[in-house]
């Protein structure tokens, strides 16, 4: 994958991202944060359809979004910390702080009752904030 369709795919990553962000904003009545959110992923979106931009200029408009998006999630989080374990952030930051391409896949896992209700308690602490989260954090350990 080449450096530019790594950005693509970081932008697509934020533009997705950005969608329970409008949404849990709206129901709670904040209107301009939602506005706030949907202008990144607008942006976003718009800067995905460019091609005539230059690497390093591209790269630079990359990063100019994905530090507002960042500061929008934190913003909100710590106006509503009740959105904490129903919206997670996801960018294509991996957990080694490393930008990568990411790719969303649904799976399904059967474990016994006892096991979800150890993974629930484990979530429930704070850390890992998600299933998602959780196994791929389990995932990357065993890399």
């Amino acid at each position: 994958m080449d450096p530019r369709e790594m950005l693509i795919s970081e932008l697509q990553a934020i533009y997705t991202a950005c969608t329970p962000f409008v949404k849990q904003t709206r129901r709670l009545g904040a209107h301009l944060m939602a506005a706030k959110f949907t202008n990144i992923s607008i942006a976003a979106r718009s800067l995905q359809n460019r091609n005539d931009y230059l690497l390093p200029t591209y790269r630079r408009k990359v990063e100019k979004i994905r530090k507002e998006y960042d500061v929008q999630v934190e913003l909100m989080l710590a106006t509503y910390p009740t959105l904490q374990k129903s919206v997670t952030p996801s960018t294509s930051t991996n957990i080694n702080g490393v930008n990568e391409p990411t790719i969303s896949r649904k799976i399904s896992i059967t474990l016994p009752a006892v096991e979800w209700q150890l993974i629930d308690n484990i979530i429930d602490s704070g850390m890992p904030r998600s299933f998602s989260e959780y196994f791929r954090r389990l995932h990357m350990a065993k890399r």
